[in-house]
């Protein structure tokens, strides 16, 4: 859980300094990690070859970094939280068209991540009759397709 807060916070400083190029700002539609879970909107800005993206959807929560490796490719960085999984993962995307067009999008996400209900159970349990928060979650590790469209 530690580094999950702490790759939160190094996520959050990047986009905290990052400035806003001439590409600006651009919007996404989807499914999967990158866009909060089952459906959810992704928002980012773009800097040169780096893109700062937050995502919100039905089920949760996504903070991310993407480096664009070529004209349709992207490599990145994620942190997330949902209804069932709480974690972090590396990511890579294929543009249809190029990534500053509109078009779709295609991912790969590998993540390594805790049961949610899982970490608030015993951080209740914990806090009820121990008064410390003692964090013994199972880490587990997994990969989920994703899709969207850029517009």
């Amino acid at each position: 859980m530690r580094n999950v807060l702490i790759n939160t916070g190094l996520i959050l400083l990047l986009i905290g300094s990052s400035p806003a190029s001439a590409n600006g700002l651009k919007h996404r539609l989807g499914v999967g990690i990158q866009y909060g879970g089952i459906v959810g909107y992704q928002s980012s800005i773009n800097s040169g070859r780096n893109n700062f993206r937050v995502s919100v959807g039905l089920s949760g929560l996504t903070l991310g970094y993407e480096r664009h490796v070529g004209s349709r490719m992207s490599l990145g960085l994620q942190t997330f939280a949902n209804q069932s999984l709480t974690g972090y993962g590396v990511n890579v995307n294929y543009h249809w068209n190029a990534q500053t067009e509109p078009g779709w999008v295609f991912g790969l996400d590998v993540y390594q991540a805790y049961n949610s209900a899982e970490i608030a159970i015993d951080a209740y349990f914990d806090l009820l009759f121990d008064d410390a928060i003692d964090f013994d979650a199972e880490l587990k590790s997994g990969a989920f397709a994703s899709v969207g469209y850029q517009f």
